[in-house]
């Protein structure tokens, strides 16, 4: 279930859009611990992301092993798209 040609494109794109904009330097201290509601979220945007991933790939007469092969490949996209963004804004962390 690799990313097709258009939509690694689109996110090509929007990474650039998002790039271009201009940096806004805030003087508010930002909490580093996450607050429970931020979990919240980050747990809704994950569910959110596999739930799109695996809505075209996964039905009912799916096997236990098809599940998680799907599942496994969702993330392993998930994963080349996040160090492609690390590296093309140069985040190391």
């Amino acid at each position: 279930m690799p990313l097709s040609g258009q939509t690694q494109r689109d996110i090509i794109s929007s990474i650039t859009n998002c790039k271009k904009q201009p940096e806004v330097i805030s003087e508010e201290v930002i909490d580093t611990e996450m607050s429970e509601e931020s979990q919240t979220t980050n747990e809704d945007i994950v569910m959110s992301f596999l739930g799109e991933s695996l809505s075209h790939t996964l039905n009912e007469d799916c096997t236990d092993e098809e599940k998680e092969v799907a599942i496994v490949e969702a993330v392993t996209n998930l994963n080349i798209l996040t160090a492609l963004v690390n590296e093309y804004f140069e985040i190391t962390d």
